[in-house]
């Protein structure tokens, strides 16, 4: 009984300092809100919502020149689009606010600014992550209102090498973000330039920053640990007993 309560305990204590010194994870991607049987890929936040249409940036979330239905399609990533950015867990698809602005598709999107937003829960906290994004043509993404993306706009916003765009995944690293303990909101504005398909995709995690304190208490369990197996080795040594 001794050696299973020993075997036992070890691996809880040792998850239990885990526990404490690295909290949560938050898991992030876009879906659009009509579903259309497409789940959430398990992510926290909530379905995009199409909040309206500018002609001019204004961000986030000026003046609308015209408000949005609110609704979001998730839309086939024909080609040229890559993704859309998932894997077995996570994911998510390539959203707009019309079905019909996918590549080869019959809707022509307006030059523009277009905004959507999303919620998700977390433990207060600042948090580290990458994000991963794609958009059709550009976008810009804020958490509660921090900048993490930039539209990063040169010459021609269409397309560019490792900038948010249609082909190639950009990676965002994201460094001490403050997450409000409940709710917390994404803002990402797609840039629309010369007409043709519009969408956005982004996919990320965010994971709470260990604080010192955290981790000097891992390593004193650790230390702790390491003493306990120590003496629980000596003591049921064949050499302990005679």
């Amino acid at each position: 009984m001794k050696a299973i309560l020993r075997s036992s305990i070890l691996p809880a204590l040792l998850l239990g300092l885990v526990s404490v010194a690295f909290a949560d994870t938050v898991e992030l991607g876009s879906v659009g809100n009509t579903g259309k049987g497409l789940s959430n890929f398990n992510n926290a936040n909530t379905a995009l919502v199409y909040q309206g249409y500018r002609w001019f940036d204004s961000t986030p979330a000026g003046a609308f020149f015209n408000g949005g239905s609110s609704k979001t399609y998730n839309l086939p990533a024909d080609s040229p689009w890559a993704g859309p950015i998932t894997n077995s867990i996570y994911g998510s698809s390539w959203v707009s606010f019309e079905k019909n602005s996918y590549p080869g598709g019959s809707y022509t999107a307006p030059d523009g600014f277009y905004e959507y937003t999303s919620t998700f829960s977390a433990n207060g906290g600042l948090y580290d992550g990458v994000i991963d994004v794609l958009a059709d043509d550009t976008l810009a993404v804020w958490i509660n209102g921090t900048a993490i993306v930039d539209y990063a706009k040169g010459p021609n916003s269409i397309c560019q090498t490792n900038m948010p765009n249609r082909t190639e995944i950009d990676p965002v690293t994201v460094t001490n973000l403050w997450l409000k303990n409940g709710t917390n909101t994404i803002t990402v504005i797609d840039d629309q330039t010369n007409g043709a398909s519009s969408g956005i995709d982004f996919q990320g995690h965010l994971t709470v920053t260990p604080e010192p304190s955290s981790l000097l208490l891992l390593g004193t369990g650790l230390l702790g640990l390491a003493v306990f197996v120590f003496w629980e080795s000596k003591s049921s040594s064949p050499i302990s007993h005679l």
